[in-house]
């Protein structure tokens, strides 16, 4: 209720809003009145990358002989990790070469509370699966150069996330940017990222979905390079540069729209609203 409250006083407060997604529009506009005329969408950036150092990045990681599968962010339970290691589980034997890599640290309040219960969990369901030897976990924070590499190693990227409400993901965004192939949970970010061919959608804990997807997309390499070249245009729009060109713009509209600059005290009076 105080979130709420909070959202409403910012959202009435402030001239315009940017979201990260336009399916935050009628959220705003249903429960907090804000008029469609008051919201921009501009995506989450993106780093660029280059494709071409593909081979090299695989071959220092270490990973050449290997099909890739990854996830990456701070490790919580609401990742939904354990159904994407009983997906490899299924797919296992017929998919030799298949590999899991999570990849970053348990987020700190997960620390704080439980330890590294849930990422011993992990290693425990992947051992009672016999497949201890076909996950991998990066226990650490990854820089931009170390996330750029294994994004470029990457072969299918999955984010099974468990909230159905989550209404942006960086690393999703990351990794379509990226030029991959991905497997995602509905939630509201992926249900807007991955449409139109980019990624294929598949059912919140449903580890025989996901396998029956992780399958289909290394047993069909055409849709799975047409599903890379949708993701790769679509994220030539999402690189930093484009997107601070664009909160450029918004910015100009709306001050020229009638705000002023004020002399005296040296800020804008115009006010904006970042809404992820």
């Amino acid at each position: 209720e105080g979130m709420i409250r909070a959202i409403r006083e910012l959202a009435d407060k402030t001239d315009h809003l940017i979201v990260l997604n336009s399916r935050a529009i009628p959220l705003l506009r249903r429960a907090y009145g804000v008029t469609t005329e008051r919201i921009s969408v501009i995506p989450h950036g993106t780093p660029n990358v280059v494709p071409a150092r593909r081979p090299i990045v695989r071959k220092k990681l270490g990973i050449e002989a290997q099909t890739a599968l990854t996830t990456f962010g701070l490790i919580s339970p609401g990742k939904g990790l354990e159904f994407a290691i009983d997906a490899v589980a299924r797919v296992a034997a017929s998919h030799p070469t298949l590999h899991y890599y999570i990849l970053g640290a348990t987020h700190p309040n997960i620390i704080r509370q439980s330890g590294e219960l849930y990422r011993d969990h992990l290693k425990k369901r992947a051992a009672d699966a016999g497949i201890e030897g076909r996950v991998h976990f990066v226990d650490r924070y990854l820089s931009l150069s170390d996330l750029t590499d294994w994004l470029l190693a990457t072969d299918v990227y999955v984010t099974p996330y468990l909230n159905a409400n989550q209404i942006v993901s960086g690393t999703l965004a990351y990794a379509v940017a990226a030029g991959k192939s991905v497997i995602s949970t509905p939630y509201l970010h992926a249900q807007e990222l991955l449409s139109d061919g980019r990624g294929l959608l598949t059912p919140f804990r449903d580890a025989d979905a996901m396998a029956s997807n992780i399958a289909f997309l290394l047993d069909n390499p055409a849709r799975k390079t047409d599903m890379e070249r949708r993701a790769w245009a679509f994220g030539r729009t999402s690189q930093w540069s484009e997107v601070a060109q664009r909160y450029a713009e918004v910015f100009e509209s709306i001050l020229t729209a009638g705000r002023q600059y004020s002399a005296e005290d040296k800020v804008f009076k115009s006010r904006f609203t970042y809404a992820s």
